[in-house]
């Protein structure tokens, strides 16, 4: 099995992919890590690295069964045929906003990144490269384990994988707090 892990930044990505990887006893790729050791990067702008996805995305044909891809680049780099599940992992921007002021995000990146998770653009870009492998899993407020368990109950078959049933736009609207994420 081939499994990837994305999401926005901060989500989770990483910390979920190598529990993941420990109890499926499987190896990882981390596509950041991967664009920097292959010299994918091309430059670098205000707030990130700058990568050449074609480089990526070649480097990472014929993945290797028994492997899970973490990075929130996955949807533009990997072709949907060297797949079998994608997981988005998600997360309440409210909860996201935290994590990025803990980790120094200036207010232009984390607006971007809260942004992007509260449109859901990793889950849309997933779909539209990898169709019906793609499920969400909500770690808002989870611990590693039950994000884990919660994915591999979809891996196992004892739970189907959900797609389309987190929505932070109706959240954010509902608590009157468009202007508190987007400048309009």
């Amino acid at each position: 099995m081939r499994i990837v892990v994305t999401g926005t930044p901060g989500v989770g990505k990483h910390t979920i992919a190598k529990a993941l990887a420990e109890r499926l006893r499987m190896s990882t790729i981390d596509i950041n890590e991967l664009a920097l050791s292959s010299n994918a990067v091309i430059g670098k702008d205000k707030f990130s690295y700058i990568v050449d996805t074609d480089k990526l995305r070649s480097i990472l044909k014929g993945l290797k069964d028994n492997t899970i891809v973490v990075g929130h680049l996955a949807p533009y780099v990997l072709d949907s045929n060297n797949v079998d599940l994608v997981v988005v992992l998600r997360r309440s921007p409210y909860e996201l906003r935290e994590i990025y002021k803990e980790r120094g995000y200036d207010e232009s990146k984390a607006k971007d990144n809260l942004a992007s998770e509260i449109l859901g653009i990793i889950t849309h870009d997933s779909v539209k490269q990898f169709k019906d492998k793609v499920i969400e899993v909500d770690c808002t407020s989870k611990d590693v384990d039950t994000v884990v368990d919660e994915i591999l109950s979809i891996v196992n078959k004892k739970q189907e994988g959900m797609l389309g049933h987190i929505d932070w736009l109706t959240l954010v609207v509902k608590n009157n707090d468009l202007r508190e994420f987007f400048d309009y």
